[in-house]
């Protein structure tokens, strides 16, 4: 839905942030931890998604040239910055749905099992770690957080992940091959899913080769690789029926 009152131009997403977008409600109040340019909020704000936005980040740097683009596009009424590490401070905002892409998976995890705010009914989080996944997917699982619903996306040479979350309290153990890939993934499908799983599992067999070679333990491994080719086994099995 477009907002016609707001004045255009757009800021031009990324298709990882793209996707990100996606995902956020319609008049929403959403908050972007790690802001940077603050282009992922401002979007939001100018196409009417988001009623209100909160853009942090921990330096100033990145701060500096988000309230310059907040400026830019004429949204200065509808931003909230602050220099905080992870969500502190954000819940006097009471974000719906609260976006933390670009950081390592265990850092995403920290930000947010640190904060109570996260297990508000009906807060919803969009994650978009640039590693770590399976670190990230089995520490939420382990603290009562489930998933809501995965995408991938290719940008440019890359995919990535993009998951939403919520807190459930209800505690789950995933295998292997579902905090890699994450299970709304392997349950879609598709060939994007095929070509993702497909390259962790020749790097798994090559990690296999090199460190089983010099007798290190891939028992692990051996086991995710495994359980890989048998999701993409049982996928091109569906296909072809």
């Amino acid at each position: 839905m477009i907002n016609k009152n707001r004045s255009f131009p757009l800021p031009d997403l990324s298709k990882r942030l793209s996707e990100v977008a996606k995902f956020v409600r319609l008049d929403s109040v959403v908050a972007d931890v790690g802001t940077d340019h603050a282009y992922l909020p401002i979007y939001l704000l100018k196409t009417g998604v988001a009623r209100y936005a909160v853009a942090t980040d921990v330096r100033e740097g990145p701060l500096v040239h988000a309230r310059d683009n907040i400026d830019f596009y004429n949204v200065k009424d509808s931003v909230s910055i602050y220099r905080t590490d992870g969500l502190e401070g954000i819940e006097a905002h009471a974000p719906d749905d609260i976006m933390i892409c670009g950081m390592g998976g265990e850092l995403i995890l920290r930000i947010v099992t640190e904060c109570e705010y996260t297990k508000k009914e009906g807060v919803r989080l969009l994650l978009q770690p640039q590693s770590s996944f399976a670190e990230m997917r089995n520490g939420l699982a382990e603290a009562g957080y489930s998933a809501v619903d995965e995408s991938l996306v290719r940008d440019g040479h890359m995919i990535y992940q993009v998951a939403l979350f919520e807190y459930t309290g209800n505690i789950s153990i995933l295998t292997p091959a579902e905090a890699l890939l994450g299970p709304k993934n392997i349950e879609k499908g598709g060939e994007l899913f095929n070509e993702y799983a497909s390259i962790h599992l020749r790097k798994l067999r090559r990690k296999i080769a090199s460190k089983g070679g010099a007798g290190y333990d891939v028992s692990s491994d051996v086991a995710l690789a495994a359980e890989i080719e048998k999701i993409l086994g049982r996928k091109k099995d569906t296909e072809d029926t």
